[in-house]
């Protein structure tokens, strides 16, 4: 009677052991990556386009439910206001000629401009590479006609506990 024996793998001096990665799956695995930082921007930009358009026409509200919907709101509060198309105003006041309010369409309507920029919270947290679009600050203070005395602007979120300010200088970049 004999028995055969086969040798254990020899042990990793990392302490793990896995399956070893072939040439035709690394390059594989590298080229779709390569393929998904090509693509990844423009796709994500054409389904968050096609699920605003269905939202746009939903009586439901449940494409509120689906990922990629316009505003993604980032807060510490317990609770945040619900806003829509029919009651969202942003309003420019103060020092300017001409206060305005500006419903969401009104916003719409004029020239958009995209950006993409990191957001750091003075917490710590850090999100990169943010896709931003929407209506240049310069825009809504040129048509509302800032002061020559006006030197900063104020933000005050809808949620009520974010403020910001910047000066005239920095609003305008």
């Amino acid at each position: 009677m004999s028995t055969s024996h086969s040798a254990a793998p020899p042990p990793d001096p990392g302490g793990r052991r896995g399956t070893p990665v072939g040439r035709r799956v690394l390059l594989g695995m590298v080229g779709l990556g390569a393929v998904g930082v090509v693509a990844g921007g423009p796709l994500q930009r054409l389904v968050s386009d096609s699920i605003d358009t269905v939202a746009e026409k939903d009586p439901t509200g449940l494409s509120n439910l689906l990922p990629g919907n316009r505003f993604r709101y980032y807060s510490v509060t317990s609770s945040v206001p619900e806003r829509n198309e029919t009651d969202y105003r942003l309003t420019v006041d103060g020092l300017v000629d001409k206060p305005v309010t500006y419903k969401l369409s009104d916003l719409a309507g004029l020239p958009q401009h995209r950006i993409v920029k990191d957001v750091q919270c003075v917490t710590g947290w850090r999100v990169p590479q943010t896709p931003f679009a929407g209506v240049r600050l310069s825009t809504l203070l040129d048509a509302a006609g800032v002061a020559p005395e006006g030197k900063a602007i104020r933000f005050t979120c809808f949620d009520g506990v974010y403020t910001e300010s910047l000066t005239m200088e920095q609003a305008r970049r």
